[in-house]
């Protein structure tokens, strides 16, 4: 997305074994998959993972030649899928997102011209190693610890490329990262995009706190949700990954899933565009995960999409 203000803009304090795979693994037509050594596409049977870049921007030794992406993507499965759409207003796409068997993920750039895609782009390789390690059979003690440890990398790798390059100075991105396993969904969370569980018998119900002035006076019971949803300071953020050397990462109780229930990861886009109520009558078809990611995308089209739409979708 383009710019939005953090915290420190405004001069506000910053809060600062193994198991089963889930889901199927989708691949990209003909593009490359960015932590394939071999540099292969992956309908060429690389073992990879989906990883969406955003536009034709690359850094060096960050991305993998080729490896631009259109102003709208999408990667299909009955049981996990993801889609992004650049909206109707942005000049380019500055969301990714990781679509794999395990692991998936949204990043929201931020910091505007290619500084936020960058940053997303960075931030999203090391959920994309996690993911081809994971398809390697080989699964962490700790699966919570090892998805936290990832969006710490994440953060690394996207501080120290503003410190290498003084255009991506304070560039950053919000990270929601999910791992799916055992039956539950464990999360790692920077910044303002969102983690849902919709189920039929309880509803949406949204996984983590938004790192914005206003998601955390919702938080600390200081301001309803209605009053957020209008309040002039929404975007402020007061955490995203890569504007600090060191990040605090949320760490939510594992979500438990039942069959039937949905996981949604999005970023802000499609809350601006269409509220819960909307996100919930879509992921309550009776559909697969593509289709319940495309109806997302589209309902947040129907409207004025001011910003990037991504959204991915796991189907329990």
């Amino acid at each position: 997305m383009a710019r939005r203000s953090t915290s420190a803009d405004h001069g506000a304090l910053t809060r600062a074994r193994r198991a089963p795979p889930f889901g199927a693994l989708n691949w990209m037509d003909d593009r490359r998959c960015p932590d394939c050594p071999a540099g292969r596409a992956s309908g060429n049977g690389c073992p990879g993972i989906t990883l969406r870049m955003t536009n034709e921007a690359e850094t060096q030794d960050t991305r993998p030649r080729g490896c631009g992406r259109e102003p709208e993507a999408h990667e299909r499965g009955d049981r996990i899928a993801g889609r992004t759409h650049i909206g109707h207003v942005r000049p380019n796409n500055e969301d990714g997102f990781v679509c794999g068997s395990s692991v998936v993920a949204v990043a929201d750039g931020v910091g505007g011209h290619v500084a936020g895609d960058v940053a997303s782009g960075l931030a999203l390789q090391p959920l994309a190693a996690l993911e081809q390690r994971l398809a390697r059979g080989d699964w962490p003690e700790d699966p919570h610890r090892a998805l936290v440890e990832a969006a710490e990398e994440a953060n690394r790798r996207v501080s120290d490329e503003a410190l290498r390059n003084p255009s991506y100075l304070g560039m950053g991105t919000t990270l929601t990262a999910g791992l799916l396993a055992d039956g539950r969904l464990y999360l790692a969370h920077v910044g303002d995009s969102r983690a849902y569980r919709w189920r039929a018998a309880d509803g949406l119900r949204q996984l983590t706190t938004d790192h914005t002035v206003v998601g955390e006076a919702v938080a600390a019971g200081h301001m309803s949700a209605n009053e957020a949803d209008t309040h002039p300071e929404r975007s402020i953020l007061t955490r995203v990954v890569g504007t600090e050397s060191e990040i605090e990462v949320d760490k939510p109780d594992p979500a438990d899933l039942s069959p039937g229930d949905r996981v949604l990861l999005c970023s802000d886009g499609l809350i601006e565009a269409i509220n819960e109520a909307g996100i919930a009558r879509c992921l309550e078809a009776d559909q697969p995960a593509d289709g319940l990611a495309e109806a997302l995308i589209d309902a947040a089209l129907a409207g004025e999409a001011p910003d990037n739409v991504t959204v991915v979708v796991a189907a329990v």
